[in-house]
C-alpha cells in the first residue's frame, strides 16, 4: 500500500485516532478572545533585567566541544494552522519559550527537540536558526482532517552541523508501511507482529472493533517520524568520549502513546486495557526496529543507539515498566534516564533532588526518554556498568518565559524534559 493510499484511509481510523488524544476540543474562539503581542510574552532575563542572548549569536560563536548530547522532548498541545486567536496565543507563547530554550549557551546547546502533537515542521521552523533542519509528522491527513483544532503528529528538529542524517522518516519514505516488518520474525520468540497483535487485541476489542480480523492490525500501529543522525567527526564538535562510544550515532523515535483516557470515563475501555493497547504500541515500534536493524546488518551497517523520546501516557514507573516489557522479546537492554536506571530496574518515576519533583504533567510523569543502550544485550550486569552519567531535567516553561496575564491557555499542559547524556 503505497503512502498516498494510506491517507486515504477511512473516517473511522481518522475519529480513533483523533480521539487517543485526551483533551477537549476547545473550537474556535469567536471573536471573544484577541490575539496579543508577541511582547506580551516576556522573558525572564527581560523580567529581571539581566543580558538576553541572541540565540543565533550563540550558535554562531566559536563552539566549544560538546561533552554531552542534549535532548528535548515537550508535548506543545495543538499546534496547529488555525487562524484564531486562542491557537496564535498559545502557539506564540510555545515559540517564546523555545527561543528562551535556543539561547543556551553553547556547551549547553540542546542538539535535537522531539514535538508531540506539532500537526507540521513549519508552524515552528521560523523560530529556529539556519542549522537545523526537521523531520516531518506522517501522521495519516485523513486522522488530522477530523479536527483543525486537534494536532496528532510529531516533529523532530535536529543540529545539522552536528549531525548527519539518513533514513529520515523511513517508513513512509521506503514505502514499508509495517508490511514487511510485521511478518518480521522475531528472532527470540519466533512470533510475527501480526501474530502477536492477534493474541493481544481482545483487550481492547472494543476500540477495535476489527479485532481479530487481521486488517484491524493497522489501527494499531504507530505512525511515528524517525531519523537516524551519526555524529559529525569534526575534533572541535564533540569530545572523545562522544565520539568513541556514539560511533553509529543515534536513532530518534517520535513516540505518543495512547492516552486512552475518554475511553475510561465513557466504560468503553478499562484501565488495563488502555496499558494493553500502548504495551502493543511499544512492540510494534520494538518490532520495526528490530527488523530495521536486521536489514541494516546484511548491508554491514551498525546498529544505531535508538532513543525512544516524547510522551508514553505512563503517570508512573510500574505502568511504564508495564508497556516496555515487550522489549525483553527482542533482547533489548532499555535505560531509562528519567528513573535513572535500567527500565526493569527502575523504581522511581522521576529521580530528583527535590522533596517535591516537579513532573512534567499534573497527571504524573507522562513524558519520557527510553534508551535502547546497544550494549552485550544478553548481559544486564554489564549494561548497568556502561551506564552513561546523566541529567535529567523538567522544565517548567514558566521558569523560561512568563505567562502573560489573562491567558490560562498560552501554556501547555505538558512540561519540557531534557536529557544530557555524557559517558
Amino acid at each position: 500500500m503505497s503512502f498516498a493510499e494510506r491517507s486515504k484511509a477511512s473516517n473511522e481510523i481518522g475519529v480513533k485516532l483523533q480521539a487517543d488524544v485526551d483533551h477537549v476540543d476547545p473550537g474556535p474562539t469567536n471573536g471573544k478572545n484577541t490575539v496579543m503581542n508577541t511582547e506580551d510574552f516576556p522573558s525572564l532575563e527581560a523580567t529581571f533585567g539581566n543580558k538576553v542572548t541572541n540565540s543565533e549569536t550563540v550558535i554562531q560563536a566559536k563552539k566549544p566541544k560538546l561533552e554531552a548530547v542534549r535532548i528535548l522532548t515537550w508535548n506543545m498541545q495543538d499546534i496547529v494552522a488555525v487562524d484564531d486567536a486562542r491557537v496564535v496565543n498559545h502557539t506564540n507563547y510555545i515559540k517564546s519559550v523555545l527561543k528562551s530554550l535556543l539561547s543556551r549557551p553553547e556547551r549547553e546547546a540542546i542538539a535535537v527537540f522531539v514535538f508531540q502533537e506539532v500537526m507540521k515542521c513549519s508552524l515552528l521552523s521560523e523560530v529556529f536558526p539556519n542549522n537545523f533542519a526537521c523531520t516531518e509528522s506522517i501522521t495519516n491527513p485523513a486522522a488530522e482532517a477530523q479536527n483543525v483544532y486537534m494536532a496528532l503528529g510529531n516533529v523532530i528538529f535536529y543540529r545539522t552541523d552536528l549531525f548527519q542524517a539518513k533514513n529520515q522518516n523511513r517508513l513512509e519514505v521506503n514505502d514499508t508501511y509495517y508490511d514487511d516488518a510485521k511478518n518480521h520474525i522475531c528472532g527470540k520468540t519466533g512470533k510475527t507482529l501480526q501474530e502477536y497483535w492477534n493474541e493481544a487485541c481482545d483487550s481492547w476489542r472494543r476500540y477495535n472493533t476489527r479485532c481479530p480480523n487481521p486488517k484491524g492490525l493497522e489501527m494499531d500501529l504507530p505512525f511515528v517520524p524517525t531519523v537516524d543522525l551519526k555524529l559529525k567527526t569534526s575534533p572541535s564538535l564533540w569530545s572523545d568520549n562522544i565520539l568513541r562510544d556514539f560511533q553509529s550515532g543515534f536513532r530518534i523515535v517520535a513516540v505518543h502513546l495512547f492516552a486512552g483516557g475518554i475511553w475510561i470515563r465513557d466504560a468503553v475501555l478499562s484501565q488495563q486495557g488502555v496499558i494493553e493497547r500502548r504495551k502493543f504500541q511499544m512492540r510494534a515500534l520494538f518490532h520495526l526496529i528490530d527488523y530495521w536493524n536486521t536489514k541494516d546488518k546484511e548491508q554491514q551497517n551498525p546498529e544505531p543507539t535508538t532513543i525512544y523520546a516524547g510522551d508514553y501516557n505512563t503517570e508512573n514507573v510500574e505502568v511504564l515498566k508495564e508497556v516496555l516489557q515487550p522489549a525483553t522479546d527482542y533482547g533489548v537492554a532499555l535505560w531509562c534516564p528519567v528513573s535513572g536506571n535500567l527500565c526493569q530496574f527502575a523504581e522511581v518515576t522521576l529521580k530528583s533532588s527535590q522533596k517535591k519533583p516537579i513532573f512534567s504533567h499534573k497527571k504524573g510523569q507522562l513524558d519520557t526518554f527510553v534508551v535502547d543502550l546497544q550494549s552485550d544485550r544478553a548481559n544486564f550486569n554489564r549494561a548497568m556498568m556502561e551506564l552513561p552519567r546523566k541529567t535529567v531535567h523538567v522544565i517548567p516553561q514558566e521558569t523560561r518565559k512568563k505567562n502573560p496575564q489573562n491567558c490560562e491557555e498560552c501554556s501547555s499542559d505538558h512540561h519540557p524534559v531534557l536529557l544530557s547524556m555524557n559517558w
